[in-house]
């Protein structure tokens, strides 16, 4: 039995929406928590091990709402994440995807412009065999009020440049 709650008393509202099981049995949740002291969303990240306690914990994302909808697998013992959030110096949302390591350390986390007005979020993805990520997610336009589906290859984890859409 696994359960978890944000930690510290720092969390008024959370959510979990993505979760990922890790070859050690392990299992990683992805969502968001509200930072009471910032009064903003923070992408949340915890690892639970196989007997439910919790190993690590960690808040991503910078000075606007961050949220994580999506975690895979990534790596030695480590996870990406997917989700949205707003960069510094905008007030526009753009896709998130980060990188954990075994350890919970943030290795890079960065925002991608989906190529419209925004906003842009990236629900999930993966790491394809050869080592690349592909996000999925939606993107909206001026022109229109429909989300559109986006996809992207990220061909440099951590470089903040996707590739074309597929």
């Amino acid at each position: 039995m696994f359960a978890a709650a944000a930690g510290a008393g720092t969390a008024v509202r959370s959510a979990f929406q993505s979760a990922t099981p890790l070859k050690d049995g392990s299992l990683v949740l992805g969502g968001w928590a509200t930072d009471d002291a910032r009064k903003g969303d923070d992408g949340w990240l915890m690892e639970l091990k196989p007997d439910g306690t919790k190993k690590w914990e960690t808040r991503l994302g910078q000075t606007g709402d961050n949220l994580i909808e999506g975690v895979a697998p990534f790596g030695p013992g480590g996870v990406v994440s997917f989700g949205s959030g707003v960069p510094d110096g905008t007030t526009i949302r753009r896709g998130l995807i980060a990188a954990v390591n075994a350890d919970g350390r943030t290795e890079w986390l960065h925002y991608v412009d989906g190529g419209a007005q925004g906003p842009d979020t990236f629900h999930h993805g993966l790491q394809m065999a050869d080592g690349r990520l592909i996000a999925a997610g939606a993107r909206q336009t001026a022109q229109c009020s429909i989300a559109t589906g986006l996809a992207r290859r990220v061909g440099s984890p951590g470089a903040g440049e996707g590739e074309p859409d597929l």
